[in-house]
Order: structure tokens, then C-alpha cells, then sequence
């Protein structure tokens, strides 16, 4: 539940059985570096939101290394023994995560039926997903896009929660038709490593002068 449907009082029952402590031990000897538990359920809450250094708090780049060591699990036995588990594990983990019922995010524009392991996380002004996106059963690529401080209503009068979605699903498009074109359906074993897209959406210091609906979308979007 804590991943299929990203049920808070599933995540905090975890916490509390393991311990936020080997929790973060664990992210820190996987190379996490910029990830820390501080609660089991942060005290905001879905619906709050608190800073970066307030809550719980991780990156795409380290969210990606993580998935990236589970897929890694599923056929190597060095890998999955650095999360503490086994490929058999590792291969549940994959299916739990594409199981994932949230899935107006990375998988809202690829083809109907793509598997897509991934987890979203949300808050009041959080819009994030994280996963792995597969050609048939052969994994193509890697993303993680997290938003932050999303407003509720953008100037051109779009919901925030609705352009964060949708720059996320653009951006997952975007890699699908980029990934497939330059190495069509080859495993990623006979690539020997998968494409990994870590994006934090940041608005720009200075903002250019464009005519693209699409940026002007983005660059109202922050990231920690």
C-alpha cells in the first residue's frame, strides 16, 4: 500500500518497525548522500508543506541511484546485496512499483500499457515521480522529476498541480521518443547501462524571452 497507492500511515508503520536510524544508515552506505529520514510521517502531512530542511527530504539524483541498484538486483547478487537483499527481492520491488495506481505523471503520455515502475510523491506544493520505463519487459530508461514551492495557480491561470503533472509527463515523453530513436528495442544488458534522466524542475534567475507555452510553464516551477 505504501507504494501502490503511497499510503503515509504504511510508510510511518515501516519506519517505526525498522528505525529511521538503519534507514538512513542504509541511504548513506548506498551513496544517498543528500537523502534524510527525519520522521516516520512528517508532521505536515500530505496536505502541508514544509522546507526541504524541515521534513523529509531526498534528491532525484538519489532517488535514481537507488532504482537504478534495484534494477541493478534483479539479475546481480553484489547489487541487491548492497540494498541488504536478494534479486528475488529486488524483483518484487520492480513489481510493486509497477503496480502503482498514481499514474498521471511519468506514464500519463507514453503508449497505453507501458510498464512503468516508479513512486510519486506529493505534498501541497510537491509534485514528484521517480521510475523505470520499459519497452515490453526490457527496461528503456530511468527518470526522476521532482517539483517544489508549485503555486497554486500559475500566471497564465492553470492550476499548478495540473502543469507540474503534465511538464512531468512532457518530459517522460520527451525521453521515451529519444531513447527508443537512438537505441530502438536492444536490452540494456547489451548496452550494459541504462539512460538515467534526474531532473530537478528549477526556475530560471533571469527569465528568457520566449514564445514557448511549455517554458513558461517550467520556469515557474522551483525544485529544492
Amino acid at each position: 500500500m505504501m507504494i501502490i497507492v503511497s499510503d503515509n500511515t504504511c510508510t510511518g508503520a515501516v519506519a517505526d518497525l525498522v528505525g529511521l536510524e538503519a534507514i538512513n544508515e542504509l541511504c548513506q552506505s548506498i551513496g544517498m548522500a543528500d537523502t534524510v529520514h527525519r520522521y516516520g510521517i512528517p508532521p505536515a502531512g500530505m496536505a502541508g508543506y514544509l522546507p526541504a530542511d524541515k521534513t523529509n527530504s531526498t534528491t532525484p539524483a538519489d532517488i535514481a541511484l537507488l532504482l537504478e541498484l534495484i534494477l541493478q538486483g534483479v539479475a546481480d547478487e553484489a547489487s541487491a546485496s548492497r540494498l541488504g537483499c536478494t534479486p528475488d527481492l529486488c524483483r518484487l520491488a520492480i513489481d510493486i512499483l509497477s503496480w502503482q495506481r498514481l499514474r498521471n505523471r511519468i506514464p500519463a503520455r507514453l503508449p497505453l500499457g507501458t510498464k512503468v515502475a516508479h513512486k510519486t510523491g506529493t505534498t501541497a506544493k510537491n509534485y514528484n515521480d521517480a521510475g523505470i520505463v520499459y519497452v515490453g519487459d526490457e527496461p528503456l530508461f530511468l527518470i526522476c522529476a521532482y517539483t517544489d514551492n508549485v503555486p497554486t495557480e500559475l500566471p497564465s491561470g492553470d492550476p499548478g498541480h495540473t502543469v507540474a503533472y503534465d511538464l512531468t509527463a512532457r518530459l517522460s515523453r520527451l525521453c521515451w521518443d529519444a531513447f527508443l530513436a537512438q537505441i530502438g528495442r536492444a536490452s540494456w544488458r547489451e548496452r550494459g547501462e541504462i539512460p538515467v534522466v534526474a531532473v530537478p524542475l528549477k526556475k530560471k534567475k533571469d527569465k528568457e524571452t520566449d514564445d514557448d507555452r511549455d517554458k513558461d510553464k517550467a520556469n515557474a516551477l522551483t525544485s529544492p
